[in-house]
């Protein structure tokens, strides 16, 4: 996908690492700001001198310009359709090494909401493109979407994965990794409760009989020693212990 130049040019999909060899590899790509005019910038990340799990961002104005973000310890991507185009914006976050804790970043650049502490990507959701976020970067899926495909992260000993739909980016430290980890974990979850085996005992209660009543009331489960009366649900929570 190419990007528009405010002059009508194109550039080229920019998803590239820095040259073999180099000191500092770097995962590139382009993006558009729709400001007081769109303009096109590139943002580079690149390790951050001094450590081995958190990331340098440089963004460079395509017609002048540089600014820098430090401490990076995560990235996520967020699918949207803008006036009939999929684009992808971004949120970063931060090490505050005052607050010894991750911190979304925030200026007009990125997607964030206003809630300090939200620090697992999944909460930002669903996309709030009010106010400020209206103006945050946009980003081409295509280059987003490959940078996983082929795991361009991992040349940074970052990890990237697809996570229901959006992108989450962060280091191989266990403390960075705790978000991503969660999100996947999440999702996997959700689809196995998705197919547990799930029987609503209600209607059998409604015609039983008073005998027959009595006896599932009284019932207990031999290992969690709960019964229907709290829950009339019935799933097969012990059957991982089952030989």
């Amino acid at each position: 996908m190419c990007l528009p130049e405010p002059d009508g040019t194109h550039i080229k999909d920019a998803t590239h690492m820095a040259a073999s060899g180099s000191a500092a590899p770097r995962l590139e790509f382009t993006a558009s700001w729709p400001g007081t005019r769109t303009r096109l910038l590139s943002f580079s990340f690149e390790t951050e001198p001094g450590t081995a799990d958190r990331l340098m961002v440089r963004m460079r104005w395509l017609d002048g310009g540089i600014g820098f973000a430090r401490n990076v310890v995560q990235v996520a991507f967020y699918p949207i359709e803008i006036d009939g185009q999929l684009v992808y914006v971004i949120t970063l976050w931060e090490w505050n090494l005052q607050r010894d804790e991750m911190c979304q970043i925030r200026n007009g650049l990125y997607y964030n909401n206003h809630d300090d502490n939200m620090n697992d990507p999944r909460l930002l959701l669903p996309l709030d493109m009010s106010t400020s976020n209206a103006e945050a970067c946009r980003f081409s899926p295509t280059e987003v979407d490959r940078s996983v495909d082929e795991n361009l992260w991992a040349r940074l000993n970052w990890n990237a994965l697809h996570v229901n739909g959006y992108v989450v980016a962060s280091s191989n430290n266990a403390n960075a990794m705790r978000s991503a980890a969660a999100v996947q974990a999440a999702a996997e979850d959700a689809a196995d409760d998705a197919d547990d085996p799930v029987a609503d005992i209600s209607e059998l209660l409604a015609t039983a009989t008073i005998t027959d009543s009595d006896n599932i009331a009284a019932w207990r489960c031999g290992i969690c020693l709960q019964g229907t009366q709290d829950d009339p649900h019935l799933v097969a929570a012990h059957a991982a212990h089952v030989a």
